[in-house]
């Protein structure tokens, strides 16, 4: 499958939120990364179908959605940033009700209902209603819904938002098996998920796309610009004037700083980048793709 952003701009009165963004995107997983008011979720609502283009296009398996908006809605799940619930249904009615309004046919909704919660981990709290669940237990019930219908392509805004340690990774788990035939969007600021799950990543900034890259591609172009350095907690404030950095464990008078720098300083130790170092070097430092 394949989904083609052709153009798109989005106008706000004057201010353009999106310039001419052009996107191809085949199966596997996207990392959606860029500063607040980048652009990401008026973008993500324009796939979603939620906002119209002020120009442009997008083509699902060639075919312009305008033309058939329904058929491609149906080959789309979406997990909002904050997603809204029935607090007096319980989990499993709320998901039999999302099937409804996907038109899932009845005769599936009991399989499709508990493939879901076994893949979210949400069976053992089936019939616990909505308005007892914590944070984490509602973003994998938001999760559950979004691949009701087996979407081929799932759009996920910051999906890991409240979920601890253990849940996160089970969460990166299902994606990664979900990806094989469809594309995955996974717009977050939590940069571990993006290198452990992305396959690539896209790169927005103030409504322009910068580009689309490889992880391992981006942590290649900023080897050797982060570094690792003991210095007096005196001198603190000169570094954070200076460079940008990425890390700070105080250690009496001492700091253990790493931080970002094309250029090397006497007495620091070359580390390996983190990607969380990429997003710092292109979006703090103005650099560009």
């Amino acid at each position: 499958m394949e989904v083609e952003i052709k153009d798109i701009t989005k106008y706000y009165k004057k201010h353009m939120a999106l310039d001419h963004v052009n996107l191809c995107l085949h199966h596997g997983v996207y990392g959606f990364v860029g500063p607040n008011g980048a652009g990401k979720t008026t973008l993500i609502n324009i796939l979603v179908n939620v906002l119209d283009p002020s120009g442009g296009n997008i083509f699902y398996d060639g075919k312009n959605i305008k033309d058939d908006i329904e058929s491609y809605l149906d080959q789309v799940g979406y997990l909002p940033q904050y997603p809204k619930f029935y607090g007096d249904f319980t989990c499993a009615e709320f998901l039999k009700y999302m099937c409804v309004l996907k038109d899932i046919k009845k005769s599936k909704i009991a399989s499709k209902v508990k493939k879901v919660l076994q893949l979210c981990n949400l069976e053992d709290v089936q019939n616990r209603k909505i308005k007892e669940f914590s944070g984490g237990m509602r973003q994998r019930l938001g999760i559950a819904q979004a691949i009701l219908n087996d979407p081929k392509l799932l759009i996920l805004d910051e999906p890991t938002a409240g979920l601890d340690p253990k849940e996160r990774i089970r969460f990166r788990n299902v994606i990664s098996n979900l990806s094989t035939d469809r594309i995955v969007i996974l717009a977050t600021h939590i940069m571990e998920d993006v290198e452990s799950i992305a396959n690539e990543v896209i790169l927005i900034q103030k409504g322009k796309l910068l580009g689309v890259k490889r992880t391992e591609d981006m942590l290649e172009e900023i080897k050797g610009k982060v570094w690792l350095r003991k210095i007096l907690q005196s001198s603190l404030s000169d570094y954070e004037n200076k460079y940008m950095i990425s890390s700070i464990i105080h250690e009496n008078e001492y700091v253990s700083i790493r931080y970002i720098s094309d250029q090397e300083e006497t007495g620091a130790l070359s580390v390996e980048p983190k990607l969380e170092e990429v997003y710092l070097y292109y979006f703090q430092s103005g650099e560009h793709v």
